[in-house]
Parts: structure tokens; sequence; C-alpha cells
């Protein structure tokens, strides 16, 4: 019993960890400042969230080394693409 407990306690603190990430991102990118800055910072955060959620839910840890390759390459993708964005979005506007 006590170990079931202990995992739901560290879902709960994932989870709030996810949904504060969310806020900061949400915050951030009403503040009002350089979109190449803020999209950067969100690009982190997102990168952050993704790991959140790769280690805690989908338990990447246990899985093959390939795998967990195949899957961190997965997972750059949102993250290179707001880079991308950010870095572009001054020459294209």
């Amino acid at each position: 019993m006590t170990h079931k407990l202990v995992s739901n306690k560290g879902a709960a603190l994932a989870w709030l960890a996810l949904v504060l990430l969310s806020a900061a991102s949400l915050l951030l990118t009403h503040q009002g400042r350089g979109v190449s800055a803020s999209a950067l910072i969100v690009a982190a955060l997102v990168w952050i969230k993704a790991q959140i959620v790769a280690r805690r839910f989908l338990e990447l840890g246990h899985a093959g080394l390939p795998f967990q390759w195949a899957i961190n390459i997965f997972m750059a993708y949102g993250p290179l693409g707001l880079v991308i964005m950010a870095l572009t979005v001054n020459r294209v506007a």
C-alpha cells in the first residue's frame, strides 16, 4: 500500500510541475518581450515538459537504449521547431 501511495505522490508532483511549466510558458509569451527570446525559453520549457512526461509517465528509463534515443529525437522536434521559428521570424516579417 505504501508503494502505491509513493507512486501517486510522484505522479502528482510531476503533474504539478507540468502545470507550473505550462503556466510559465503562457505568462512568458504574454509579457510582450521579444519573440526570439520568448520562443527560445518556451522551447526549453517544452523540452523539460517532454522529459517529465517521458520519464515519469512513459517510463522511458526502463526502455532499451535505442528506443530511448528514438523517443528523445522525436521529442526534440517540437522545441527544435520553436527554435527555428524564433530564429527566422524576424527575417520573414
